[in-house]
């Protein structure tokens, strides 16, 4: 029977992030996600798991992130969450990045 959700729960301390590439790396091995891919979730999830640290946590040991996987008929998807008090005009300035390091894996990925 294929894993169909897991979820990761750390402390909102950088050093936590070791967690991470085991997590990620217990998902890939169950459904044979190649060296590529599994790079590029890993730094995705690394990136957004960091920001939640930093930014969204204010690295408040005392609060936490969860990272869920869920397996779907049409994909495999991540979520990453926080506990900090997020606004989305602290978000909006950085959406152009964030949307030209998607675009840029995705021409990696499918070029």
């Amino acid at each position: 029977m294929m894993l169909r959700n897991k979820k990761l729960v750390i402390k909102s301390k950088l050093s936590e992030l070791h967690k991470l590439e085991e997590f990620v790396e217990q998902i890939s091995d169950v459904y044979n996600i190649n060296s590529n891919y599994y790079s590029n979730i890993l730094v995705a999830l690394n990136e957004a798991v960091t920001n939640s640290i930093v930014h969204g946590n204010k690295e408040n040991e005392n609060l936490d992130v969860e990272i869920a996987f869920v397996s779907k008929n049409k994909g495999l998807s991540f979520t990453v969450k926080d506990q900090g008090k997020a606004s989305i005009l602290k978000i909006i300035p950085i959406l152009p990045i964030l949307l030209s390091k998607i675009m840029k894996t995705l021409e990696e990925v499918y070029i």
